[in-house]
């Protein structure tokens, strides 16, 4: 065994028994928080962070701002009295418990979070027309989309394709009794991190991936990176089959996404596809269509030409309050680095473990129950707008493996690492004062040749996909603040269409109750 191996298997073993360690102390932690906070009614105060004040939204015609409605005709009840003048009255319906003023000349206004669904009567209602229209055939927990697919006569075909650097991907396929023969471009839909693209479907009759396929007759891909619920091996020449794990966004948007996007395209016979990404999906989505040049040197692997619509849901390119003010993910970017307390290979395997086997032997409910309260306890997310009866079904399909250096890559606090919440993330990829997409001067820009270009230079307005940036306002995991202002300031105003909505949170765009509503209908627009 050479002195490599010795090393690998030691920081395995110390990595276990840490991490084994912090996992139990989250769980007892969000278990305690889950009795107080629900059993006996405690409401913990908020705070307002120094960080969510940094970036303020500046007015644009181009940003469209949403005080979502149910579909069910019932405006959200309105908890707060704001005096907000550009994005208008906050409303109910919060994942997070913060509420503030847009007005620079007003106090900022701090409501507590409700726990309890304004839909649940209308939507539980017996006698509801609309209610039993989206009733699900099934509130069965199982771990595969398939078993859910087939009670709505749609099916899902599962291809494992291989990228360049000998990585394996999942690749599902949403199809119906007759092949699909639109003449409309496929959608690929790539999901955000610890998760897979199962989040884009598990809402089922009410997900953004069904209304696609069904009400919008279009051809759906979903998307999964490397590793996801089952690794795979390690298809090339001079690795070992079980090296998996020297990789992050980069090597997840130069192989990936390239790999998924060639795949579709070939088996669909089209030129062109449409793509949907979720929170880290959009990072991968804008780095792969950005910065190809600084990532990789082959023009294969970007996708430039290849997308024609590219729809980013609580899109992840700048750090917001919540990664630098949250006590776990401090404690988590200060250990993120340590070889003897994380590893060197999978970050936190022992979850997937928890996860596989107890969605093949285990209480399924129970898992999902312990994953929804880790995650409120890590991100002050709340399942206020889900579908209740839906929520165990969501965590079925996360988490996912992923490596340490993929989390290296968002949380690492290292002067000499390039991380998304050092800044360096964005001072190297994704620059403020900027240009990325430049449309030269016969296709009449609408802004002059005197803003510095990122990467690319200036190309006809065809080249590059139309956007469409769906915004939660009370999303404190990213800024999605300072993205909108990028694009109003930077970004020529005929490739993008900006939607801010004041009630979502990061989860929201993908599983609330009215998202087809909110969401669905105006992708429906955008890719029209």
């Amino acid at each position: 065994m050479t002195s490599l191996n010795i090393r690998t298997n030691f920081y395995k073993a110390t990595s276990f028994l840490c991490t084994t360690a912090l996992l139990t102390t989250l769980f007892i932690c969000c278990i305690i928080e889950y009795i107080i906070t629900n059993k006996l009614k405690w409401r913990k105060q908020p705070t307002l962070s120094n960080k969510e004040n940094e970036t303020k939204l500046l007015p644009n015609e181009k940003i469209h701002f949403i005080s979502s409605k149910s579909k069910y005709n019932d405006e959200r009840p309105n908890l707060s009295n704001s005096n907000t003048q550009v994005s208008g009255a906050a409303t109910q319906g919060s994942s997070s418990s913060v509420r503030r003023s847009t007005n620079h000349d007003q106090a900022e206004d701090i409501t507590h979070q409700s726990t309890e669904n304004p839909y649940n009567s209308i939507y539980l209602a017996k006698d509801d027309s609309i209610s039993k229209q989206i009733s699900e055939p099934t509130y069965k927990l199982v771990a595969d989309l398939k078993y859910y697919y087939q009670q709505y006569g749609l099916d899902i075909e599962k291809f494992r394709i291989i990228t360049n650097d000998g990585y394996e991907l999942d690749l599902w396929h949403v199809v119906g009794n007759s092949k699909n023969e639109s003449s409309k471009n496929p959608v690929l839909f790539i999901h955000g991190l610890l998760q897979s693209s199962g989040s884009f479907a598990s809402s089922g009759l009410n997900s953004l991936a069904y209304y696609v396929r069904q009400n919008l007759g279009r051809d759906v891909w979903l998307g999964n990176n490397r590793c996801g619920l089952i690794p795979g091996k390690r298809h090339a020449e001079g690795k070992k089959s079980d090296d998996l794990w020297d990789w992050d966004l980069n090597e997840m948007s130069k192989y990936d996404l390239p790999c998924l996007v060639d795949y579709v395209l070939k088996a669909t016979g089209k030129g062109k596809l449409d793509l949907i990404g979720h929170s880290q999906g959009t990072m991968q989505s804008l780095q792969s269509l950005i910065n190809y040049k600084k990532i990789d040197t082959n023009f294969d692997n970007c996708l430039l030409g290849k997308v024609e619509n590219f729809v980013a849901l609580a899109p992840a390119i700048y750090p917001g309050a919540l990664i630098y003010d949250n006590v776990v993910l401090k404690i988590l970017a200060s250990i993120i680095n340590s070889k003897v307390i994380m590893g060197t290979q999978a970050f936190i395997p022992l979850m997937m473990y928890i996860r596989n086997i107890s969605v093949t032997f285990g209480s399924k409910s129970v898992f999902s129950m312990l994953s929804y309260l880790m995650f409120k306890f890590l991100f002050d997310w709340n399942d206020t707008l889900w579908d209740k009866n839906l929520k165990s079904r969501h965590f079925l399909f996360s988490p996912v493996f992923v490596s340490i250096k993929l989390m290296q890559f968002w949380l690492s606090e290292n002067n000499d690492a390039v991380s998304f919440k050092n800044g360096k993330v964005a001072d190297l990829y994704f620059p403020d004062n900027k240009v990325w997409f430049p449309i030269n001067n016969k296709s009449d820009s609408t802004f002059t040749s005197e803003r510095p270009f990122h990467v690319h230079e200036p190309q006809d307005l065809d080249v590059y996909p139309k956007m469409t940036l769906f915004v939660p306002k009370l999303d404190k995991l990213v800024d999605g603040n300072r993205l909108c202002n990028h694009f109003t300031q930077f970004e020529d105003k005929r490739l993008y269409q900006i939607y801010y909505i004041d009630d979502y949170s990061h989860l929201d765009v993908l599983w609330s109750m009215d998202v087809i509503e909110v969401i669905g209908k105006r992708i429906a627009q955008a890719l029209s």
